[in-house]
């Protein structure tokens, strides 16, 4: 059986084919293209991009500018009484806050003459709405409104303000809750008798709040024994006035409501608003503690000529005393003084009332000073804790008489008298009638 074996010996000098050589080199080539494409569709794709940021930023910087120039113009505006130009920057579509801008305005004359210069804090732009912090002077908030030369004395203060984009430039708008991300989530922090429910945004003040009358809580209850489940909540809104909490003020109702400090301005002279704010929840706080103390809220109408009306109104001088004396500013106090002065004014003329005919004194003989100083005897000579005894005891007693009886234990009612008038002549008589309750 034979093998065939078949050679095929190939000639290494001949010639490669030439489709053999060319191919890699136009696969490389292409590939090379495409890179290239590639490179420039992403550098062109980038320049696009850059563009378009570079459009919107600019437009971005225009709205800002526009936005600076009309805070610019609307504070020399208001510093120098210029209705013209200050109403055509406001909201043109909201005819109540445009009224309240006009009563701003006119408010401004006759006080102080503002500074035109204003400082822009910080910005922020939502579509066709802005938002910019502004510090600049503005009128001092007078919550008790006694018309002293300081009424319009304008301070230095930090406000949120609000605006929209209408036609071709920003209009001034009243405060809004829409713009959420600038107030930040609603918030709330409790402490013994006292509740904040608020924005983020206003959570510095509330924390400095809730530190600053926490030991003044704790003294109103140590004169008038609060019940564990007395608490005073207090809800902050963006959108009110202080005014406009004034008017509102109801302890008895299930909140106080409160303006937002950034809504109405944070003085740089008074952050924690000892000279507002502050001296509204304190008064707050108070009422609703002698109101409980005392029976409910009708024992303050003075119509109903009981004990128990007399010495609520007492009981509720003591106390706002003390937050003015230890909470408010200087200025609060001076403006305090006044009232007091005011109040005490029969006792420094060594006017008396006797005691059985305190709770029917008509109000000309001002018999809620007279009586003041009869719980301040009751705390120094008896002890702080039975102010409370006797508004609890003045809740089924009309007669001032029997709550000194049956409260205080008081057998010889002449007696208590000479002691209760030897002390206010001491402490509330023509030498003393400038000094303050407490020292």
């Amino acid at each position: 059986m034979g093998v065939d074996l078949d050679w095929e010996i190939e000639d290494r000098d001949a010639p490669p084919d030439i489709n053999e050589t060319t191919a890699p080199l136009e696969q490389a080539t292409a590939r090379r293209h495409w890179r290239v494409l590639a490179s420039m569709g992403l550098v062109l794709a980038a320049i696009a991009v850059a563009g378009v940021w570079l459009a919107q930023e600019q437009g971005q910087r225009r709205l800002e500018n526009e936005l600076r120039s009309v805070v610019t113009l609307e504070a020399q505006a208001l510093a120098r009484g210029d209705e013209e130009i200050f109403m055509s920057l406001q909201d043109p579509a909201d005819s109540q806050w445009r009224q309240a801008q006009r009563t701003l305005l006119q408010d401004r004359v006759g006080g102080e003459a503002a500074s035109e210069q204003v400082e822009i804090l910080a910005l922020g732009l939502e579509g066709k709405w802005a938002w910019a912090e502004v510090r600049a002077e503005r009128p001092a908030d007078n919550i008790f409104n006694l018309g002293g030369p300081d009424d319009k004395k304008p301070v230095v203060s930090d406000q949120v303000q609000f605006y929209r984009w209408v036609g071709d430039t920003w209009k001034r708008a009243a405060p809004s809750l829409a713009f959420l991300s600038y107030w930040g989530q609603a918030a709330s922090v409790e402490a013994a008798h006292i509740r904040f429910d608020f924005y983020e945004r206003d959570r510095p003040q509330v924390e400095a709040w809730l530190a600053t009358l926490t030991p003044y809580v704790q003294e109103v209850c140590l004169d008038l024994g609060c019940p564990a489940d007395l608490t005073l909540t207090v809800e902050l809104s963006p959108t009110l006035t202080l005014a406009e909490a004034m008017r509102l003020l109801d302890p008895e109702g299930p909140a106080v409501a409160l303006p937002s400090p950034h809504a109405i301005g944070i003085r740089q002279d008074d952050p924690t608003g000892r000279g507002g704010s502050l001296m509204i929840l304190a008064l707050s706080f108070s009422l609703k503690a002698v109101s409980r103390t005392g029976g409910g809220q009708a024992v303050f109408d003075r119509d109903v000529r009981a004990a128990s009306a007399l010495l609520a109104q007492a009981a509720l001088y003591r106390e706002f005393d003390r937050a003015v004396m230890t909470l408010g500013t200087a200025d609060f106090r001076q403006q305090w003084a006044g009232f007091k002065n005011l109040l005490l004014a029969p006792l420094a003329k060594n006017e008396w009332v006797p005691l059985e005919n305190l709770a029917s004194a008509p109000s000309w003989q001002l018999p809620e000073g007279q009586a003041w100083t009869l719980i301040e005897y009751v705390a120094q000579t008896y002890g702080r804790q039975y102010i409370g005894e006797l508004l609890r005891t003045a809740q089924e007693h009309a007669l001032m008489a029997d709550v000194l009886r049956l409260g205080l234990s008081v057998n010889d009612l002449r007696a208590f008298e000479s002691g209760w008038r030897s002390f206010a002549a001491a402490n509330y008589g023509q030498a003393m009638r400038d000094f303050p309750i407490r020292p």
